[in-house]
């Protein structure tokens, strides 16, 4: 059987010459059709349904003359891809040929506008598409704007440009702060604070000597002890003192109070003391004993003035006669809490009696 000039062989498909070239055959062959299932016939009108085409092979278009069968109602044969995603007319032209020979020179500013090559010279129908071209580049202007400074930079002026629209009252903050309105609120936010801060913020007490009995001696009056290599004395004694946290609302706590003992006549330090953690009850006076303890050493063997005052002072009693007083300077420091730095003050105490008392043999 022939199709033309090629021997076809019984089940439609074109023969390989006896010669054995591939050329000839591969020559009929279609990609488009074959993946298609579009094979060569026999007849050209020996399929009824079917039209013949130019170079016999099969149609998928249904015949519109062929006579209604009981199978006419079933889907129309369609091809699975169009011609389209072959890149070349599959049908129509020999896939081994259709291929770019070389591509036509194209202007710069033509191919970056269009972003599409020409077609081959051959016109094979083939049409390559790249990617969108580039825009133009970045001038120095738009890349110094794109830097994390410049940005900075642009934020902090877009608020202070709100903040003047702000103030000169064509914006409103919130949609409903106005400046005037701002100024208002701000006046009756101080107030409040000023009020709740008068009641809240502690108050520094006042401190005073008790007028009966201002020294106490710990454990009791012969307590008091003489040494005469070197010369000095040591003992431990009360202070008995008055706190008035009358101007406070809460109670003043103290984390530390320092006391130190002076002698008036001399300055000399005769003592020092330290209560920790204590407090004063607000719109209440507070009577507490402050622990002190006194030492002293003399500068000569027979005893300095300093020396000399508290000895006497605290000598042995003897019948119808006085002893002298001392005459002290108490000055007392404290840290409270809730307020920033130290607070002190400082009193004296004139003509009180030395409370213990030496025995004749010391």
């Amino acid at each position: 059987m022939y199709m033309g000039d090629k021997p076809v062989n019984s089940k439609g498909y074109l023969q390989a010459n006896e010669s054995g070239d591939d050329d000839d055959e591969d020559e009929d062959w279609n990609v488009y059709d074959d993946f298609n299932n579009v094979r060569p016939l026999s007849s050209s009108a020996g399929l009824s349904g079917l039209q013949s085409h130019d170079q016999g092979y099969w149609d998928a278009t249904p015949n519109k003359e062929a006579p209604e069968t009981p199978y006419s109602d079933y889907p129309k044969r369609q091809s699975l891809l169009p011609q389209e995603a072959f890149g070349f007319d599959a049908r129509n032209t020999n896939p081994r040929t259709s291929f770019p020979i070389s591509m036509r020179e194209i202007d710069t500013n033509a191919n970056r506008n269009s972003g599409h090559l020409a077609a081959n010279e051959a016109g094979s129908g083939i049409e390559l598409i790249t990617v969108p071209a580039l825009g133009a580049e970045y001038t120095k202007e738009e890349m110094r704007q794109m830097t994390r400074k410049q940005k900075k930079k642009n934020k902090r002026s877009a608020k202070k440009a709100q903040v003047a629209k702000w103030a000169k009252g064509e914006e409103r903050a919130c949609g409903w702060l106005t400046p005037r309105l701002a100024v208002f609120l701000a006046f009756i936010f101080f107030c409040l604070l000023g009020v709740c801060l008068f009641f809240v913020i502690p108050r520094v007490p006042t401190f005073a000597l008790l007028t009966t009995d201002p020294l106490e001696a710990v454990p009791d009056g012969a307590s008091m002890l003489i040494h005469h290599s070197p010369t000095n004395f040591s003992m431990d004694m009360n202070l008995n003192l008055r706190a008035d946290n009358g101007g406070g609302w809460i109670t003043t706590k103290a984390s530390e109070i320092k006391v130190q003992v002076t002698d008036i006549k001399t300055t000399k330090k005769v003592g020092e003391g330290t209560l920790n953690d204590f407090s004063f009850p607000g719109r209440k006076r507070t009577v507490f004993k402050m622990p002190v303890s006194f030492s002293y050493v003399s500068l000569n063997a027979t005893g300095d003035e300093t020396f000399l005052d508290f000895y006497h002072a605290c000598g042995h009693k003897y019948d119808n006669t006085a002893r002298p007083t001392l005459n002290l300077g108490i000055s007392l420091t404290m840290k409270v809490k809730g307020l920033i730095g130290t607070k002190g003050t400082s009193t004296q105490i004139s003509n009180v009696a030395c409370p213990f008392e030496l025995q004749n043999f010391q």
